[in-house]
């Protein structure tokens, strides 16, 4: 995303599908490059009646070149522990 000059209003939204399409809820950035998403949906808004769990993923995207959010791979969080608690691992990297 660009912003206009107002620094609130944008002037261009650029796609980077590596990084998945989710509904962010949180995103944050550590001193690597590596994008960190929390999306409550997983993707989903509808359609989750009968499955389980249908939202609540946590996901890193490992960009190839720092700042360069146009190819590198993506992880999800997986929790060892029943009821999402216990140690975690990135697992992947999956298919974004």
């Amino acid at each position: 995303m660009i912003l206009n000059d107002d620094m609130v209003s944008v002037a261009e939204i650029i796609d980077h599908p590596q990084v998945g399409h989710l509904t962010h809820e949180g995103i944050d950035l550590d001193e690597s490059g590596n994008v960190y998403v929390v999306d409550e949906f997983r993707g989903r808004s509808v359609g989750c009646e009968n499955i389980t769990p249908c939202g609540d993923g946590i996901y890193k995207f490992v960009p190839n070149m720092y700042g360069n959010l146009s190819s590198g791979e993506l992880y999800a969080l997986k929790v060892n522990g029943a009821d999402g608690i216990g140690q975690a691992e990135w697992v992947g990297p999956i298919d974004p």
